[in-house]
């Protein structure tokens, strides 16, 4: 059994995706799976800021699709002869492979949810804080192709399998991969409560996306309500620049609320004291297992694969709703001796997804798909 494996990484050596596909090709070497691996190198790293200067200069409309359609077809001259016999490869990195397939097995992963759901969801939200959302229908319609191409799905979350059988995604061509974290690298809490207050964490880089104005939102009426901003509680933005002006703009009064920058090294946590993460749809954000690694009570929304982690140890709640953020943020400001409890249960659930239990069901799986595909 031979794997080719593509991953074109928008951000090389860093990000979650890149620490996943890491590990995939890590556990192919382990096992004498891997025949040749592509992924992005010097020659695409220039020709992506040739791409982003043209995007800048409004020549080039969608960087993404032209930057993903010449690594499919490089990709495809350069696998064109290979003798492997499985083909795993990232969503929208592949279509001129899987058009060409000579492969017994093909595997696309894809850790979102199905485009058309995010689009669906994401669209008007960009609008509300004055800014336009990206995705072309060519994006799409390409994402879209390779699934139908492809003989099995791969995702990390059961959440985002749902979206995918709600539109033509058949149920036994899609496998769930839950992803990992290194629970070693985070250090048990010593205190709790900074400065004699609650101190709720946000991480989030895409922050529309994360649900970040909905937090804020509801921030504000909390303040105006019960005063809780103020005196007892203290929201840590992390992700968004320090200098965001539309974020500025959002949260208006600053007191007891901080952006803290794109920066974070994992050590934060164990500063804070509640993890928020109100995303209106994500993938396995490998910051909510992050939090939890450090005794973090979690709130998470319910488009996200980290709901599937919440048991006793956080709240899970609905996208898009300012009312149940304030009734959990209340709850944690109310029974701060719920942080600590919950926090250990964090702890303990965390220490189930570890990186050799990853390598090893991701290569179980690719040997149960190979034997009965063969």
């Amino acid at each position: 059994m031979k794997c080719d494996f593509l991953f074109l990484s928008w951000i090389p050596k860093i990000g979650n995706f890149w620490i996943i596909a890491q590990k995939e090709i890590e556990a192919l070497e382990e096992h004498k799976f891997l025949n040749k691996k592509l992924i992005k190198n010097n020659f695409f790293v220039w020709i992506d800021y040739i791409f982003f200067i043209l995007n800048k200069l409004w020549i080039l409309k969608d960087r993404f699709y032209y930057m993903d359609r010449l690594f499919s077809k490089i990709a495809n001259i350069i696998l064109k002869k290979s003798e492997a016999n499985i083909l795993h490869c990232w969503s929208f990195h592949c279509y001129e492979i899987l058009k060409n397939n000579n492969y017994k097995l093909t595997i696309v992963e894809r850790a979102n949810a199905s485009i058309n759901f995010s689009y669906n969801v994401l669209k008007d939200e960009y609008k509300k804080v004055w800014l336009s959302f990206n995705v072309s229908s060519k994006h799409r319609n390409i994402v879209n192709k390779e699934l139908k191409l492809s003989k099995y799905l791969l995702t990390c979350s059961n959440f985002a399998k749902k979206t995918y059988i709600n539109e033509w995604f058949p149920e036994e061509k899609i496998k769930v991969l839950y992803y990992w974290v290194d629970t070693k690298q985070f250090k048990m809490k010593k205190s709790y409560f900074k400065d004699e207050k609650i101190n709720f964490i946000f991480v989030g880089y895409d922050w529309i996306r994360k649900g970040l104005y909905y937090l804020i939102e509801a921030r504000k009426e909390l303040n105006k309500e019960k005063k809780f901003f103020k005196n007892k509680a203290r929201l840590l933005i992390f992700g968004p620049n320090k200098d965001d002006l539309i974020l500025k703009k959002l949260i208006g009064d600053t007191t007891n609320i901080k952006l803290m920058g794109k920066e974070y090294p994992v050590k934060i946590y164990e500063y804070w004291d509640v993890f928020v993460f109100p995303s209106l749809e994500d993938w396995f954000w490998l910051v909510v297992l992050e939090a939890m690694s450090s005794w973090l009570p979690v709130i998470v929304s319910q488009n996200t694969w980290a709901s599937e982690l919440v048991e006793d140890n956080g709240f899970i709640i609905p996208i898009k709703n300012k009312i149940s953020l304030k009734e959990k943020i209340e709850f944690f400001v109310d029974n701060p001796h719920m942080i600590i409890k919950m926090g250990k249960k964090s702890r303990k659930i965390a220490e189930k997804y570890t990186r050799d239990n990853f390598k090893l069901k991701y290569i179980n799986l690719l040997n149960e798909l190979y034997n009965y595909e063969r």
